[in-house]
């Protein structure tokens, strides 16, 4: 297999290589990346893993040439199939892939709405405490343009993720709608050129947190390994950075509780929540029943078969 070589490394890592940053480094990344998508969209491709990790650059120059990489969730997608399967990263994952509905190039274009909204300020659109706050936030699509943080952003880019950003798939640009955004065309306006300095040191921030956790996962993985525990306490593997933590907290424990069974394991882990599939008794608030209609307990918005369009 024979594959091009992307020196520049990826989108955000070069990113914070940079002094100057503005509105227009955005628009000039965001119109490469939805001329890509356009193109796999019109021949009848959902890429399915949209983040900046897989968004490289070809060079160091001072106007980049972004590549779109990592096919590996990738698919074919026909006027009669749609896929059904669950994947990507949680963050740039759209409501519909969370819920594990049918999804297609929307969701492609609710990933590039969330890498927007990250270009132009440093932090991500949907956060939480943990995964199932983070999904929480995610499928109740609380996300707002804080006054002081976007004072220096136009309001065509606030109005780009706006028309992104939106629960039910079918409201969403497409990629050539996307591109025949206004937020494209008014290259002379001032406020484009402004030094976006906080997203710059966000990006930066995002670049240096995702180095250290990497870091510490190949810790602890190499502390596993020396304390002998890989088969009792990996026998079936993480599911995310805290069910890790939890189970390396058990290495310290008293030696019955450390003989506790893998199948076990999962179950005590009530940091992680990477499945939507929860019952109403282990997570109150949002549930999936048995027929896979998401639910509200708590009483607060949420997305559901009726309300949602699928």
């Amino acid at each position: 297999m024979v594959m091009e070589f992307v020196p520049g490394g990826d989108l955000f890592s070069k990113i914070s290589t940079y002094d100057y940053y503005s509105e227009k480094s955005a628009i000039n990344i965001i119109r490469q990346i939805l001329n890509g998508v356009a193109y796999l969209h019109q021949a009848g491709i959902v890429h399915g893993d949209l983040k900046p990790e897989n968004l490289m650059i070809t060079d160091n120059s001072a106007e980049p040439i972004v590549k779109i990489a990592d096919f590996g969730l990738s698919h074919l997608l026909t006027e009669e199939v749609q896929i059904m399967a669950i994947g990507g990263t949680p963050q740039y994952c759209a409501p519909e892939v969370l819920l594990k509905r049918k999804f297609g190039p929307e969701a492609d274009m609710w990933a590039i709405g969330v890498i927007t909204f990250i270009l132009l300020t440093g932090y991500e659109p949907f956060e939480g405490a943990n995964d199932f706050a983070l999904y929480r936030a995610i499928l109740r699509n609380k996300y707002s343009f804080v006054p002081f943080i976007w004072d220096d952003k136009s309001e065509l880019a606030k109005d780009f993720i706006s028309r992104l950003l939106r629960l039910d798939p079918t409201e969403r640009m497409t990629a050539q709608e996307a591109l025949n955004h206004p937020w494209f065309d008014h290259k002379s306006y001032k406020i484009f050129q402004v030094p976006l300095t906080c997203a710059l040191d966000g990006i930066k921030e995002l670049v240096h947190k995702r180095k250290l956790k990497a870091a510490q996962l190949a810790m602890l993985a190499v502390q596993f390994l020396e304390a002998g525990t890989f088969k009792t306490s990996l026998a079936v593997p993480p599911k995310s950075f805290s069910d890790f933590l939890l189970r390396k907290n058990m290495l310290n424990q008293k030696p019955e509780q450390e003989e506790k069974s893998a199948e076990e394991l999962p179950q005590e882990d009530a940091i992680a929540a990477d499945s939507m599939i929860q019952t109403e008794e282990t997570r109150p608030g949002i549930f999936v029943s048995n027929e896979n209609e998401a639910e509200e307990v708590s009483g607060d918005a949420i997305v559901t078969n009726e309300n949602y369009g699928l």
